[in-house]
C-alpha cells in the first residue's frame, strides 16, 4: 500500500535483478513491469522508458522553459516505478539532457541506476548551426562527448539519430556510421 512520510523500500527489476531503494516522504506502490528482450541482444527493459528530450529546455531543438530539479525527479519517479531504461540525446538542449540525466543517476544507488540510451550523428558548432554526420572520426567523438556528459563508463545503447537525414533519403554516410559503431 502506499505510504506517507515515512521511510519505505521499493522494489524494482534492473538489469535482471531485483533492487532496493529505500525513499523518504514519497507516496508510492510497488511496481513491477514485464522485462522485454531488446531486438537481438540481451538487454532486457521494461516496454515504457523514459524520454529526455523536453529535459534539454530552451535551444535548438528544445521544448522550452523546464526545471532541472523537476527533471530530476522525474527521472527519480520513473525509477521508482520500475522503468528500466531513459532515452536521451545530445542534441537535445545541445547536451543538457545528457547532463541533467547524469546528475539523476548520481542520486540512483548503482543497483537501481536504469539503463542509458543515447543517440550520435546530429551535430552543432559554436555557433549552434546544427548539421548531421556519420563519418567514423564524428561519431567516435560523439559517443566521447556523451560519455563524458552522462558521467558514465559505457553507454548500454548508442542509435543512430535520424539516418535519413535531412530529406528522408539514407544519409550518404550511413554505411561508414553503422561500421564505426560496430567497433565502438
Amino acid at each position: 500500500p502506499p505510504t506517507r512520510g515515512k521511510a519505505s523500500r521499493h522494489s524494482s527489476r534492473v538489469g535482471g535483478k531485483t533492487a532496493h531503494w529505500p525513499r523518504d516522504s514519497i507516496e508510492h506502490r510497488e511496481a513491477t513491469l514485464d522485462l522485454k528482450t531488446l531486438g537481438n541482444s540481451d538487454m532486457q527493459i521494461t516496454p515504457v522508458g523514459l524520454g529526455a528530450w523536453a529535459m534539454g529546455g530552451d535551444g535548438v531543438f528544445g521544448w522550452g522553459p523546464q526545471d532541472d530539479a523537476e527533471s530530476i525527479a522525474a527521472i527519480h519517479r520513473s525509477v521508482e516505478r520500475g522503468i528500466n531504461w531513459i532515452d536521451t540525446a545530445p542534441i537535445y538542449g545541445m547536451g543538457h539532457s545528457e547532463k541533467i540525466v547524469a546528475r539523476a543517476l548520481k542520486e540512483i544507488p548503482a543497483n537501481d541506476r536504469p539503463l542509458v540510451f543515447t543517440k550520435c550523428s546530429i551535430v552543432w558548432d559554436e555557433e549552434k548551426n546544427v548539421g548531421h554526420s556519420l563519418k567514423a572520426d564524428s561519431l567516435r567523438r560523439e559517443v566521447e562527448d556523451s560519455l563524458r556528459r552522462l558521467d558514465v563508463d559505457v553507454l548500454d545503447l548508442c542509435q543512430i539519430h535520424r539516418p535519413s537525414w535531412p530529406h528522408g533519403a539514407p544519409a550518404p554516410d550511413l554505411e561508414e556510421g553503422w561500421e564505426a559503431l560496430a567497433q565502438l
